[in-house]
């Protein structure tokens, strides 16, 4: 951009050819945020369309552009209207949304313009050959030569394009979001509320909120229908929305079904529905997905792209493609069992609070729309974070409590380990750089010439090393860089070893405990603790049933010792189940939520020959990775957190342990090491400190907390310090001061 665009308000021109359906409201979305942030924003789209008008009535420029949603005779006229109405709104990036648009728009304007380029699905998979390989070059040859960046809005869509041969460098992912307050949890009593307002009978109801076009299965959903209603008889099916499969599908529906049309209230249907169903036959990430899971009702879909967060979210059941008994059978499950239902809606709400919040989807677009014009945001510091491990423990948890809280931090991350916390910041638009690493400290090493020029490309005010393997190569790459890091030190591993030279060599520390920052010895460090979990606990009897449907047994014994770690021998597991074998500890079982960590493969298989060599297989139950396992600590009577001491490499006690800080919100008791920050902060009355290493201290802690009076006022006790706890916003901002500190002290040397 020259010197006097810098200084007029960004003008953005979004180009869509759908009139309704999700592209559309995803649409609306956008250019209300871009708007209310003081951009110049116009859409080129049908001018007879529902969100013509919602735009228009917002101050919106709306330019009509009608276009046939495929290539016909009218191309070329859609062409020319789409030329003059460019060179009216002059704008400084065009985002082009949909297949049709994503046509006409790059061979019009062929890259002189800045565009981004959003499919919302792929129009290539759907198709056969030779018009597949047809579509798969044209998008390789657009996205090369035209496209600034080509925008997903699920990783699977992101892949998907990488394996047809796009330059994995384009593709970014921006999940779609979902506004929170518009689609609240929905109750019993909003349910019947919405139905009152929708003029709809009381029963079962199924709805499935989509175009009517072959794109979204309806057809398959008709097929299912019949053996729905012959197992739940009263059971009701609505389709919301409109387009040209109407007639088709009319001709073939029974009395139960019911047209509803198209409907600018999503949310009361959503309210009204006892399950939603996405039988689609392609998407990108239907907004019906995440709309639904807000609204607390559980999803029922087809294998399509963003149909993964179902199954992460444990929110509802993913159907094989084409399958329309499996389809019947899914919807009949929920409606037969509205326990099933509501549990799987409470988790949906939680999965999207976490992760589609469209506040954050929305910071993340406004920031890649800034970068394509070669605007800077100034409001928002650029950071790099080097991360050392790809699993989703404590120290991971923490940087995306720190990230999520804030959305003027302009975040970039190398990833020395692959693993699902890369999916966890890809699905926030992160980008992430992987750059393997080995497990010692002088294999991480290795990797600091290409994390150098990582940092140097990245252009960060700040560079940060999330743990100390991190810091380890974080720090000299930012001193070869020309920038300054912060180490963020979660534990006490090589406190005799690296601590003392790694703090010096780091810009600034921030401890997320007092205690892990005493080998430092910076008086500057600061602490920034884990804070207070956003989402809540779910209660006791629903977090129990979640658990049992993953392999908990009922029945006695009755009470559950419960441990969140990763499976490393440091961690202390094999002493819960050497505590088991005492009989002090008899009326306790054993579940563990976590995996293998990279560096103890097979730990999970000794666990349980230790368990069977003691005789207490029965009591261990190893679930592996349990996605959000903060929400089922309430079903549990006790918590445990055992590090010991356990070879040179190893941390010798527990950081600040953010997993008994949620399970104290959730009212359970902690049994922790003596003078781990989690003992000290229990205190008392709210757990047990035992002696690390040894099983009878934790026979004799259970043995006391097999006492229900006992077990019940120290669980009040440890509600209380959770309720007490800073939450993620204020943990946040005392992060994001030492950072903003840090880039000044930099920028004034």
């Amino acid at each position: 951009m020259n010197d006097q665009q810098r200084h007029r308000p960004l003008r953005v021109l979004h180009v869509a050819e759908p009139r309704d359906g999700g592209v559309a409201r995803y649409l609306a979305q956008v250019a209300r945020d871009q708007a209310d942030h003081g951009w110049a924003v116009s859409v080129a789209t049908p001018p007879d369309s529902a969100v013509a008008t919602n735009l228009r009535d917002i101050g919106v420029c709306v330019h009509p552009w009608s276009a046939e949603p495929s290539p016909s005779l009218r191309t070329l006229a859609e062409v020319r209207r789409l030329a003059c109405i460019i060179d009216e709104a002059d704008p400084d990036v065009l985002h082009l949304h949909s297949s049709k648009a994503g046509l006409v728009g790059r061979l019009l304007i062929r890259g002189r313009i800045p565009t981004l380029y959003q499919p919302h699905a792929w129009a290539f998979p759907s198709r056969r050959s030779p018009m597949r390989q047809l579509l798969r070059g044209w998008e390789h040859l657009a996205a090369r030569r035209w496209s600034r960046a080509v925008v997903c809005v699920c990783e699977e869509e992101r892949e998907t394009g990488q394996e047809a041969g796009i330059d994995g460098s384009l593709l970014v992912t921006v999940p779609n979001g979902v506004d929170l307050d518009q689609f609240p949890a929905a109750g019993p009593d909003d349910r019947t509320e919405a139905r009152a307002a929708l003029d709809l009978p009381s029963g079962p109801l199924v709805v499935c909120m989509a175009r009517l076009h072959r794109q979204k299965g309806q057809h398959l959903l008709l097929d299912a229908w019949p053996r729905v209603r012959a197992s739940v008889p009263a059971a009701r099916l609505a389709l919301v929305g409109d387009g040209p499969d109407r007639p088709e599908l009319a001709d073939r529906a029974d009395e139960s079904v019911l047209f509803a049309g198209h409907s600018d209230r999503a949310d009361r249907w959503y309210a009204a529905a006892d399950v939603v169903v996405l039988p689609s036959v392609w998407e990108g990430l239907a907004l019906t997905s995440v709309e639904a899971l807000a609204s607390a009702r559980p999803l029922v879909s087809t294998p399509v792209s963003g149909s993964r967060l179902l199954i992460e979210a444990g929110a509802g059941e993913v159907t094989p493609a084409g399958d329309a008994v499996a389809l019947a059978d899914a919807l009949i499950t929920r409606l037969a069992d509205p326990g099933l239902a509501a549990a799987e809606g409470t988790a949906g709400r939680a999965f999207v609070e976490r992760h589609h919040d469209l506040r954050h989807q929305m910071d993340r677009l406004r920031q890649l729309t800034s970068q394509v014009a070669g605007v800077e945001q100034s409001a928002r510091l650029r950071v790099h974070v080097v991360a050392a491990h790809g699993v989703l423990g404590g120290s991971e948890g923490w940087l995306l409590d720190m990230i999520d809280a804030r959305g003027d931090l302009d975040v970039s991350l190398t990833l020395l380990q692959d693993g699902p916390f890369r999916g966890e910041l890809e699905r926030r638009g992160i980008p992430v750089t992987l750059l393997p690493a080995g497990r010692r400290p002088r294999d991480v090493a290795r990797v600091l010439p290409a994390l150098t020029r990582t940092v140097r490309s990245a252009a960060a005010g700040v560079v940060i090393g999330n743990g100390v393997k991190a810091q380890l190569v974080a720090a000299p790459a930012a001193w070869l860089a020309g920038r300054p890091s912060v180490w963020v030190k979660h534990d006490h591993s090589y406190d005799r070893t690296l601590a003392l030279a790694l703090g010096r060599l780091s810009t600034r520390v921030i401890g997320t405990d007092a205690a892990v920052l005493q080998w430092v010895r910076r008086r500057d460090a600061v602490v920034v603790h884990p804070p207070r979990p956003r989402t809540q606990p779910e209660p006791r009897q629903v977090a129990r049933g979640q658990l049992r449907a993953w392999g908990v047994p009922d029945g006695e014994p009755g009470l559950w010792l419960g441990m969140a770690v990763r499976l490393v021998p440091f961690k202390g597991v094999e002493d819960a189940v050497r505590a088991l074998a005492e009989p002090a500890a008899s009326r306790w079982r054993l579940v563990v939520l976590g995996e293998d960590d990279p560096s103890a493969v097979g730990e999970t298989d000794r666990l349980r020959a230790v368990a069977a060599a003691l005789g207490v297989a029965d009591r261990v139950h190893l679930l592996g990775r349990v996605p959000q396992a903060a929400r089922w600590l309430g079903a549990f009577d006790a918590l445990a957190l055992l590090t010991r001491p356990a070879g040179r490499r190893a941390p010798r006690k527990e950081g600040f342990g953010g997993v008994a800080m949620e399970a104290m919100v959730a009212g359970v008791p902690v049994v922790a090491v003596a003078g781990s920050p989690a003992a000290e902060r229990a205190g008392e009355e709210a757990g047990i400190a035992v002696r690390p290493g040894h099983p009878r201290d934790l026979a004799r802690a259970l043995g006391e907390l097999a006492v229900d009076e006992v077990r019940g006022l120290a669980g009040r006790a440890a509600r209380d310090i959770g309720a007490r706890h800073p939450d993620a916003a204020a943990c946040a901002a005392d992060f994001v001061a030492v950072l903003h500190d840090t880039a000044r002290g930099a920028r004034g040397r």
